[in-house]
């Protein structure tokens, strides 16, 4: 069996795809941006738009892809909730 998991008020979901490449940006040679520009970057999404990739994916094993589970934490009440992807 295979988790994905996600939390609620995850500081992480802040993050957009701009602000990454804004912070890698700052941080590397201007040579190198056209490279960061080329990259995605995803925010943090639903638990279910993870499974949904990953069911997608030609790459991942069928195994897998039929023993993924998803799951979102509760930072507030400590339960984890099951998410049908």
């Amino acid at each position: 069996m295979h988790h994905l998991n996600r939390q609620t008020d995850c500081g992480a979901s802040m993050y957009t795809d701009a602000s990454v490449k804004d912070g890698l940006k700052a941080r590397l040679p201007p040579n190198l941006h056209g490279e960061v520009d080329s990259m995605d970057f995803h925010g943090i999404t639903d638990v279910r738009d993870d499974m949904d990739v990953l069911k997608a994916d030609p790459f991942v094993p069928p195994k897998l892809k039929e023993n993924a589970y998803g799951f979102v934490f509760d930072i507030k009440t400590g339960l984890m909730t099951p998410v049908q992807g």
